[in-house]
């Protein structure tokens, strides 16, 4: 029956989330969704990570857990843009989830998200709202982004993705054909927040579809990404006015090659 169901590939880059690893493994292992395959890659982990994952690469190859879980280590810390690079280049799934492994998916996650791509043939990538829990795995319900469900013009979302990053890898499964299209104009790395330097790509090849319904659970606390792009922000806050207006000068030369980006579509 699997067979004739699309492939779903969950991404998952790691380094040091041993301690939320187990919950991030168990929510993809009880996905309602039969057609699935799990990749990890470790950045070169310092923590009880990679003795977590082989535990588990163990249990699927002996078929006490299924789907089987497929793990990488690379041999040094490559940056964590790289390992989501590498991770996305062993995905053979039609679809594309890059679980970040701090967070977590609810039960229907991964069916929900196949249902509106396989009927809407025009969508890229489809967000969905999240929930959030604290480093003590205390739930926390929060307001949508938007107020209910639907489907955006891709180039009318772009603008969204220009100002704001709207939803964390986390919460978006994507059409693995449309992602590749868009990588073609990816000519930027980031070490933080290049994700939103993707959706924005990803909205400019394909439409973009939303669910209201809390699917994800989003892992808040002092050593995630988001909390460090925050912690800059405050600093910006700061320093001199000068300085703060060449950023914003280079913020808006940003912006422009953006447009120039979407005029050429």
């Amino acid at each position: 029956m699997n067979e004739k169901l699309p492939l779903v590939s969950i991404a998952i880059p790691n380094y040091n989330y041993g301690k939320y690893l187990r919950r991030c493994l168990d929510s993809i292992l009880k996905q309602t969704y039969p057609n699935i395959e799990i990749i990890v890659q470790d950045n070169n982990s310092k923590d009880e990570s990679y003795e977590i994952l082989r535990e588990y690469e163990r249990r699927s190859f002996e078929g006490e857990i299924r789907p089987y879980i497929n793990i990488g280590r690379n041999k040094r810390n490559v940056g964590s843009d790289r390992n989501s690079l590498i991770v996305e280049g062993r995905a053979e799934g039609e679809y594309l989830v890059f679980l970040s492994s701090d967070d977590a998916l609810k039960e229907h996650f991964v069916e929900r998200c196949v249902q509106v791509l396989e009927k809407n043939l025009n969508v890229g990538m489809v967000m969905v709202h999240r929930d959030e829990i604290d480093e003590n795995d205390n739930l926390h319900e929060t307001i949508p982004f938007f107020d209910r469900d639907f489907i955006a013009e891709g180039e009318s979302q772009a603008a969204v993705f220009m100002m704001a990053g709207v939803a964390v890898p986390s919460q978006i499964m994507i059409r693995k054909k449309v992602r590749d299209q868009s990588m073609r104009n990816r000519n930027y790395s980031f070490q933080i927040a290049g994700d939103w330097y993707s959706n924005f790509l990803m909205s400019c090849e394909a439409d973009v579809a939303y669910l209201k319904e809390a699917l994800c659970e989003y892992r808040i606390h002092s050593g995630n990404e988001t909390n460090e792009s925050e912690k800059k922000l405050k600093y910006l806050k700061n320093i001199s006015k000068p300085i703060l207006k060449a950023i914003l000068n280079t913020i808006n030369n940003f912006r422009l090659l953006l447009f120039s980006i979407i005029s050429r579509k």
